[in-house]
């Protein structure tokens, strides 16, 4: 059987939102992820849960602007519930994550060994565009792709890089004066 969630939102946010000033002493908190898979600390203590769903393929930052630096706000996916057991990250004061349409994670904030402390959580989104590129950046701190060795990317897509095109040296003597170009 899937194991039993353990952490429960308290709202659901979406991009460009956060949750305002709050604290891990809301009424709202939890207090039933004492570790996660990936760190294994101690977070025993209150939790606050936030559901977040992707609408399509997106790069998302959840931001963490706390009082205390003891408080991380953790990325769990929804796999059967909120389970620390499926941590994909963690990070403080912020964490980036990549989901995919429909895709649904908790940003759980919690406070190492047992810490609390006032924070206001927020989101924001971005998502990659490469449209016809092969090659460079997806707008989101990723890339579309590469290029091969003797080749480069210039506007999103893969050329041979130019050669050197210098004419070949005229050879002067002490006392002689070329004209020319430069």
């Amino acid at each position: 059987p899937p194991p039993e969630p353990v952490c429960a939102p308290a709202k659901t946010l979406t991009c460009d939102t956060g949750t305002g000033t709050v604290s891990l002493d809301d009424p709202a908190a939890t207090d039933a992820l004492n570790t996660n898979a990936c760190n294994g600390a101690d977070y025993s203590g209150p939790e606050l849960t936030y559901a977040f769903t992707a609408d399509q393929e997106m790069k998302v930052t959840f931001h963490l602007d706390a009082e205390r630096p003891d408080l991380d706000v953790l990325v769990i996916s929804d796999l059967q519930g909120c389970h620390p057991d499926n941590c994909q990250a963690i990070g403080s004061p912020w964490v980036t994550t990549t989901l995919q349409a429909g895709e649904t994670v908790f940003a759980v904030v919690d406070g190492q060994a047992g810490a609390t402390g006032a924070f206001d959580l927020s989101v924001t989104c971005c998502t990659p565009s490469c449209g016809d590129a092969v090659c460079g950046s997806d707008g989101c701190g990723g890339s579309c792709g590469s290029c091969g060795d003797g080749t480069i990317c210039t506007e999103g897509m893969c050329s041979a890089k130019p050669s050197a095109t210098c004419e070949p040296a005229t050879p002067i003597g002490c006392g002689e004066t070329i004209e020319g170009k430069a």
